[in-house]
């Protein structure tokens, strides 16, 4: 499960629709649906739906991770992830961060298509 389908499946379990969603995460409606239909989020957004749904990262990225890294590595690294989301100053480092690997991943869509 990629991160649009894991996100269409929160959003069908507690919302009636994507307009509720995006009203409740307080993201602009076709900014959201294009978020379900295969558009990264910006780093600001992947925190407002992390915290407006109040999942976990592993619950929101699990499926994606899993399918990129190694198994024994995946409990470290959703845990270290996990205690730079919750550590303020912390949060514009990870940001930068994510920026840089949803730009890679964008790349890689980029060379297979």
């Amino acid at each position: 499960m990629n991160f649009q389908e894991q996100l269409k499946k929160l959003r069908g379990e507690r919302y009636k629709n994507a307009t509720d969603a995006a009203k409740h995460l307080t993201i602009p409606y076709n900014t959201y649906l294009s978020y379900e239909k295969g558009r990264n989020p910006s780093v600001e957004n992947i925190i407002k739906i992390k915290e407006g749904f109040n999942i976990s990262f592993e619950l929101l990225f699990g499926p994606l991770l899993k399918g990129i890294i190694i198994d024994e590595d995946y409990e470290l690294i959703c845990g270290k992830i996990r205690k730079i989301i919750e550590c303020p100053e912390y949060r514009e480092k990870l940001k930068d961060q994510i920026r840089c690997i949803l730009r890679d991943m964008e790349e890689i869509k980029k060379k297979e298509a």
